[in-house]
């Protein structure tokens, strides 16, 4: 029995940090939304199907990828390109998440339903190697920084409205992933993108012009949070917390812009990690009233 249910263990394991992102920027619009006052019984029916949907179009796309991951020093450990699991067991895996998850959505909202639904359809478009949109430039950067927008957007759904503390969050989402993934997430997969012809800005940009996006991208909204938060509805708390967080992030980023090196290239990927969720969660506290 546990053998049978092993392969499906791992391949959720390998995927559960993906899953965290989207469940927490679907809570994040949810905790914006209400003001940190969640409806409690649909957070938890969106936060399932939110789930069970990234589940399902990333293990889809470990299916489609296992060739290239074969020759990832990293993604070579993964379950399928491991043989630790098969691409049968896998894409079971993947038409069960898609089906339990449309089906809880249903029971939310009609329009968790419809999103989840084109959420499903544009992520595995992205992967389905007839379309394979992974192909197309800027695609590759987009379609995570398009899911996790949606996500926000669900949870604010779920628990309330959707305002302009809702899109400043869903913005910053977007932009954070589009402007930050070239120099660090997308960094190490550009030899394999390169041969199997996947156009992603890693490939396409030298490394200094992908630090200099990212460094822009938190120069440009350390400028701008301290100016525009309270027409956003958040408190002085964000736009302090941001300068300093910035500051702390671009001290690491500075240094590799001449020379790129592993040791320090690690530290940095893990304060712009930080950076991103640390703003997030900022934002939270930036609009709940800690008073009560």
């Amino acid at each position: 029995m546990l053998a049978k249910i092993q392969p499906y263990v791992l391949l959720i394991k390998s995927r559960m940090f993906e899953v965290f992102v989207y469940v927490w920027c679907m809570l994040l619009g949810g905790l914006i939304a209400s003001r940190g006052f969640l409806n409690i019984n649909l957070t938890a029916l969106g936060v399932l199907a939110v789930l069970l949907t990234a589940l399902s179009v990333y293990i889809y796309n470990d299916v489609i990828d296992a060739n290239m991951d074969r020759l990832n020093p990293k993604k070579k450990r993964r379950p399928i390109p491991s043989g630790k699991a098969s691409e049968k067991e896998a894409m079971y895996l993947v038409y069960i998440s898609a089906f339990i998850g449309l089906f809880v959505a249903l029971f939310v909202k009609l329009e968790i339903f419809l999103i989840c639904l084109a959420w499903l359809v544009f992520f595995w478009a992205y992967s389905t190697p007839k379309i394979r949109l992974k192909k197309k430039t800027l695609v590759k950067e987009s379609t995570p920084a398009i899911g996790l927008f949606l996500c926000v957007i669900m949870g604010a759904i779920i628990n309330g409205s959707i305002s302009n503390t809702v899109l400043f969050a869903g913005v910053f989402t977007v932009l954070s992933t589009f402007f930050l993934i070239p120099a660090f997430r997308d960094h190490s997969d550009i030899k394999e993108d390169k041969m199997f012809g996947v156009k992603s800005l890693a490939t396409i940009l030298s490394w200094k012009r992908r630090l200099e996006m990212a460094i822009s991208f938190i120069l440009a909204f350390m400028t701008l949070t301290p100016l525009t938060y309270v027409n956003f509805g958040f408190n002085v708390i964000l736009p302090i917390i941001v300068v300093a967080l910035g500051l702390l992030v671009l001290r690491f980023l500075f240094p590799l812009m001449n020379r790129l090196e592993q040791i320090k290239y690690e530290k940095a990927f893990k304060y712009v990690a930080s950076f991103y969720f640390l703003t997030q969660f900022t934002m939270v506290i930036s609009v709940v009233p800690l008073w009560f």
